[in-house]
């Protein structure tokens, strides 16, 4: 049975679901027992700038659903904040940053896409998909219509709207236990589990976003373009001291124009930001560009750092390109496009996490929004320097707490391997592993009279690459 709560009883007159009070509703949630569907419906995707249209929690026989237009979901604060309680939703993150904008935190939730993602970490993309409809289908063998859910920022709280909104709670708890007995099988229940305690937590963080200090990022911005100019002007004057005379890379221009006159010196022709031109000219000089592509496994030219960097010391133009690609990154990625991201109304800019974002089970962060027309900023790959951390502040009556575990997997495995090599750098010397890996596993090509300490500016490729060899032979 479907029971609606509303303050708007004449609109929604209807055969299909009963009109009920707050306090009848909360009789009837009540004795729905210890585990409840629970879902949303909203006017948009921002939990900051748009509300609420409907709550809806229910099980197999009863749902109610809430019209959040003309009721105020705190009635139901204490029952959705019930520890007791499980709640069983389908993209949990989603909903619940929906519920923060009410002062609501759920205790317990099952999230039946994040279930799905558990069972098929490591799956290529596209493989399998993980929302409710394909859920529904897959494990129940019964289809959902979800054309109704385009409408609903349109036409609003209608019955059609109602019903569809009560039917996305009715099979929640056989699909979950579906689940259940599949992840069991393969012995993911416990994972499943740790990641649904997690779930709030990172819904809280995605909600919260980060305050930034305008004046001080836009400072750094002023530096990070200089940086860039120096070393575009580097790489430049380069090419025209060893190649001012060769066509392909450098040019005189004997035309000139009326405001700035004639310039015969030679000037470089080259687009650093062109594989294609800029492939040539280290083929000139001698630079290997050949690997082998990993997806067609035929060899193919690149400008990768992990294949120039190794190479840096032996040709004099590879570390001003390794720098200006990096001062080009950082104004590209760290630059305007964080001070367009921040929210007007809250003052704080925002990302996407993605709980399972990896094949190793990390979260990811940034993403899309075709509608809204934005690309998050990722918040998981920021420079690690102080002026770039220094940028992110608390506001006034908060503070800012930084927590990270340093090396926690490294000394773990010391530990346990008792290596007295790795123990010694740990406790007493430069507490980089992943720095001492790369020193022992590539003697020909970091030289030996190399300090742990410099590794990781001067190799940083071969510090990536020895973290695989690192935890390949973690015990």
């Amino acid at each position: 049975m479907i029971y609606l709560v509303t303050k708007a009883k004449t609109l929604f007159k209807s055969s299909k679901y009963e009109c009920i009070s707050i306090e009848k509703s909360k009789e009837i949630i009540n004795s729905m027992g210890k585990i409840r569907g629970l879902d949303t419906e909203t006017m948009g995707l921002n939990p900051h700038t748009k509300a609420l249209l409907t709550v809806q929690i229910g099980t197999k026989e009863n749902q109610v659903v809430i019209d959040c237009t003309t009721i105020n979901i705190l009635e139901y604060k204490d029952i959705l904040e019930d520890p007791n309680i499980l709640y069983i939703l389908a993209n949990a993150k989603f909903d619940t940053q929906f519920f923060f904008k009410h002062n609501i935190i759920l205790s317990k939730v099952w999230d039946v896409m994040l279930a799905e993602k558990v069972r098929y970490l490591g799956y290529p993309k596209g493989s399998f998909h993980a929302d409710l409809q394909t859920l529904e289908y897959k494990y129940l063998n019964k289809y959902m219509d979800k054309t109704v859910r385009g409408k609903i920022i349109k036409v609003g709280l209608i019955e059609e709207v109602i019903i569809y909104a009560a039917n996305d709670v009715v099979d929640l708890e056989d699909l979950m236990n579906a689940q259940i007995k599949a992840l069991e099988k393969e012995d993911l229940v416990k994972a499943v589990q740790l990641e649904n305690r997690f779930v709030i937590p990172l819904a809280y963080m995605e909600w919260c976003g980060v305050k930034l200090d305008v004046e001080k990022w836009k400072a750094k911005m002023v530096k990070d373009a200089k940086r860039l100019k120096i070393a575009l002007t580097k790489l430049n004057d380069w090419v025209v001291k060893h190649y001012g005379n060769d066509s392909r890379f450098t040019k005189v221009d004997l035309q000139g124009d009326l405001f700035s006159g004639f310039n015969t010196d030679p000037q470089c022709t080259i687009n650093w930001n062109s594989t294609a031109q800029v492939i040539p000219l280290f083929k000139a000089i001698g630079i290997n560009t050949s690997t082998i592509d990993s997806k067609t496994k035929k060899l193919k030219d690149s400008v990768d750092a992990k294949l120039l960097e190794p190479q840096a010391k032996d040709f004099e133009i590879l570390p001003i390109y390794l720098d200006y690609k990096e001062a080009q990154k950082v104004c590209s990625t760290y630059g305007q496009n964080w001070l367009d991201q921040i929210n007007s109304e809250t003052g704080r800019v925002y990302t996407k996490f993605n709980q399972l974002g990896t094949n190793t089970a990390r979260i990811s962060s940034g993403s899309k929004d075709k509608n809204a027309k934005i690309e998050y900023v990722n918040f998981l790959n920021l420079p690690a320097n102080q002026e770039t951390r220094s940028c992110f502040i608390a506001e006034k009556g908060n503070s800012w707490i930084s927590i990270d575990y340093s090396g926690q997997e490294s000394f773990i495995m010391a530990s346990i391997s008792n290596d007295k090599a790795l123990i010694h750098e740990l406790m007493e010397g430069s507490g980089d592993l992943h720095s001492l890996t790369a020193y022992m596993s590539y003697p020909d090509q970091i030289p030996r009279d190399t300090k742990i300490t410099e590794i990781k500016e001067k190799y940083h490729h071969l510090r990536q690459e020895a973290k695989g060899i690192e935890f390949a032979i973690n015990p």
